[in-house]
């Protein structure tokens, strides 16, 4: 019983990695799922999910305009970066930096500021177990 529960887990962990790797490889970021996790307690009545993944963008790469179908919490681990949610103003942040997205918030811009050292967050995802996607692009506008 223990090995199927490992089993089960390991197979949701990898189906989580594949959600939120909706990232343009060319330049986006590198994506490590780091655990995926059921909550017992309903959000506003929805059944959630709690995601965590590690995300690296190397020197200069960046992430497509994007959305997230619940809150995201951020922690940045290493380097700097700037990023932009919704209206708010640009920002830029160091390690030991936090910022919260509010659920399906504009995010347009993430982009690490130095072109020859990367830069890494702990992505903290809260989202209703049946999402399709963690990272929603947004429609390029001609």
């Amino acid at each position: 019983m223990k090995r199927l529960v490992m089993i089960a887990a390991a197979l949701l962990t990898c189906t989580a990695a594949w959600r939120i790797t909706a990232h343009d490889p060319a330049h986006g970021p590198d994506v490590k799922p780091v655990m995926a996790q059921n909550i017992a307690e309903k959000i506003d009545g929805v059944v959630t999910r709690a995601t965590m993944a590690e995300v690296t963008w190397q020197g200069g790469d960046f992430s497509e305009p994007h959305r997230h179908p619940g809150p995201t919490f951020v922690y940045v681990l290493a380097g700097e970066i700037e990023t932009q949610v919704g209206d708010g103003p640009l920002l830029r942040l160091k390690a030991g930096d936090t910022l919260y997205e509010p659920s399906q918030a504009l995010h347009r811009v993430t982009r690490n500021v130095h072109p020859d050292k990367p830069a890494k967050i702990l992505a903290l995802h809260l989202h209703p177990v049946d999402a399709k996607e963690l990272v929603i692009p947004e429609p390029i506008q001609e």
